[in-house]
């Protein structure tokens, strides 16, 4: 994959992201935003499970390029390398 289209794909998937993490606010508006809300409402956790768990999905589309970029600049260690 060239450098150009492994961008446009990481820029569509970014989007995506993000988007799921508006619907995780937009539920925390809707449901309320209190911790006990949510403890007590299986709706809320639901919605807010599937949208990690599509951000999570989507996170592993990035090309490996964009993570160990990130990754190293956070001062994490990058994917694949020694501890």
């Amino acid at each position: 994959m060239t450098e150009d289209s492994s961008t446009s794909r990481d820029l569509k998937v970014l989007r995506i992201i993000t988007g799921y993490c508006g619907s995780v606010e937009d539920a925390v508006i809707t449901f309320g935003g209190d911790e006990e809300d949510f403890l007590n409402n299986p709706h809320y956790q639901s919605s807010c499970a599937f949208y990690i768990q599509q951000i999570g999905e989507n996170v592993k589309r990035l090309s490996s390029e964009l993570t160990c970029r990130y990754t190293r600049q956070n001062g994490e260690r990058s994917p694949g390398s020694e501890t």
